[in-house]
């Protein structure tokens, strides 16, 4: 009877270790990133929000205040089916009368670290001025949220078809996507800013998590990629400081 009484207080002890564990984990791994950029109505699960949908409209606003962001962009980062089947992706935004910017295949390139480049340039489009990113705000294993494999990104500035050119804290904005191809099935949608506000940061030093960004997907790839997005979810919890989740 001592016997069964001691083992069932280390179990429970050890339960408890564990879920306190869990619980600091949990909270060492907040991601401090302000963007948000997600379909409408959709629900945050810790990873990218899928969507089959396309074209489709996502919410795309700032979660801290006093933030303004005068130069937004988006990177883009697709699977190699998706590359090598061509087409372009398109971002409509809500200035009227309306403005958009398209992106074709031709202009994303491979990933071999993190994303996007940290010094300023001209952007893969050949026309946009980049700006640069802070090295500690660039998005690391891109390619992981996205199955693996062979992965191609690119970054592609939004601002000119934001209202006003700018985005405000407190004034979301609503963007439509649509993805064209002949073989489309991953295209991962992250958003970083520059905020005008933030004198220490002259690139884009605002992001959104991929808590907070949306994964486009072909409907037979959805069930298997929201197994992997809740694994990685899962995982990142133990994850202690910037890891799976950081991008």
């Amino acid at each position: 009877m001592k016997k069964q009484i001691v083992l069932t207080i280390i179990a429970l002890t050890l339960t408890a270790l564990m879920l306190s564990i869990v619980a600091v984990k949990a909270d060492d791994f907040i991601d401090p990133s302000n963007l948000h950029l997600v379909p409408q109505e959709s629900i945050s699960t810790g990873a990218p929000v899928i969507t089959t949908n396309n074209p489709t409209t996502c919410d795309l606003s700032i979660t801290a205040n006093n933030i303004k962001l005068t130069s937004v962009w988006l990177i883009l980062v697709i699977d190699e089916a998706t590359y090598t089947g061509g087409g372009s992706i398109t971002v409509q935004g809500p200035v009227s009368p309306s403005k958009s910017v398209t992106i074709d295949s031709t202009n994303f390139l491979i990933v071999t670290g993190d994303v996007p480049p940290s010094s300023a340039g001209t952007a893969p489009n050949g026309v946009d001025s980049y700006p640069g990113c802070p090295t500690n705000e660039a998005y690391n294993k891109v390619d992981k949220q996205i199955g693996g494999g062979k992965t191609y990104y690119t970054y592609i500035d939004i601002t000119g078809t934001l209202t006003g050119s700018q985005l405000l804290s407190g004034f979301p904005q609503k963007i439509t996507i649509t993805i064209s191809g002949d073989n489309v099935i991953k295209v991962l949608v992250l958003v970083m800013g520059h905020d005008a506000n933030d004198d220490s940061t002259t690139g884009l030093g605002q992001r959104s998590p991929y808590s907070e960004s949306t994964l486009f997907v072909l409907p037979e790839y959805s069930l298997p990629l929201i197994g992997i997005c809740s694994c990685f979810a899962a995982f990142a919890i133990y994850k202690k400081g910037r890891g799976i989740l950081h991008l």
